[in-house]
Parts: C-alpha cells; sequence; structure tokens
C-alpha cells in the first residue's frame, strides 16, 4: 500500500478542489440509485475507495482485461474492430465531485500506486491509467449490481 499519510496542518488541503470524472452511463444510473443514500457525490467515491483500497490494481487490471475472447481467438490481447465498436458504444457521462484538496492528493497517490503495481504507462498497451479508472473500479465494485428486469421477486 502506498503512504497515504497527510498534513493535517496544511491550510491548503482544506481548499475545495471540484473535479469531474468520466463514468459509463450503466454505472452512473448505478451510481444515482446509491447516491440517494449518501450525502454528496464526492462521499460516495470516497466511500468506494475507502472500501476496496487494497483491491484497487486487481479492480482496475480486471476492468483492462479484454472480454472473453473465441477459444481458437490467437491474439486475445488486443481487440478487433468489430469488438472495438461494440465496446466504444458504451456511452460515458460526467460525475462532478467536489473533494478537498488534500482528498485529491490522496487519490492521485492511489493512482499513482495502481500505475506502478500494474506497471501500465504510456507505452504499454492499456495506456497511463486516470483517475476516471480507478474510481470506476472503486465504485463498479462497491455499488450494488443491476437487478435483472424483469417479475420481481415473491416476499
Amino acid at each position: 500500500m502506498p503512504d497515504l499519510s497527510v498534513d493535517l496542518d496544511d491550510p491548503a488541503a482544506l481548499a475545495v478542489s471540484p473535479t469531474v470524472l468520466s463514468v459509463p452511463a450503466p454505472l452512473m444510473a448505478r451510481f444515482e440509485r446509491a447516491r440517494r443514500n449518501s450525502s454528496s457525490n464526492t462521499e460516495l467515491v470516497l466511500d468506494a475507495l475507502r472500501a476496496h483500497l487494497a483491491e484497487l490494481p486487481r479492480l482496475v487490471a480486471d476492468a483492462r482485461r479484454p472480454a472473453a475472447a473465441d477459444a481458437s481467438e490467437p491474439f486475445p490481447w488486443r481487440t478487433s474492430t468489430q469488438r472495438r465498436t461494440a465496446a466504444a458504444k458504451v456511452r460515458r457521462v460526467q460525475l462532478p465531485i467536489r473533494p478537498l484538496a488534500g482528498e485529491l492528493q490522496v487519490i492521485d497517490t492511489l493512482v499513482g500506486w495502481v500505475q506502478q503495481q500494474l506497471g501500465a504507462g504510456p507505452r504499454s498497451l492499456g495506456g497511463r491509467i486516470t483517475r476516471s479508472e480507478v474510481v470506476v473500479a472503486a465504485l463498479d465494485a462497491h455499488l450494488p449490481a443491476d437487478r435483472p428486469r424483469g417479475r420481481r421477486p415473491k416476499a
């Protein structure tokens, strides 16, 4: 785990630092349902990061893995144009949060740590890891999954 200690006496750490994250629309729908029981977007994001802190590298790695490919696929690491087009159709939306500068510093430390753990970089196939990617992985693990549509279970 990275060193996440902060200087509690630093007044600059208390400044609000508005930030916008990019999340897939289906995840945002789950977020909005969970948000009803939370006081703010920021609180829900920080709760997700807190709850899955140690698992962040694995969660991001799992999200980066190619979708299950046909067993006969000789190059499963690189998506075909057809698979890439299907993946690109997932609409992304903005998720505004208002963390304190100190909280944003901790988030950036986590992003750097995940980057280091995965060895991903600008020249790797996966590219650089972003705040949005780390937060999306944490939220996906943290938020309740969508229930299948259809009949409601009998009580």
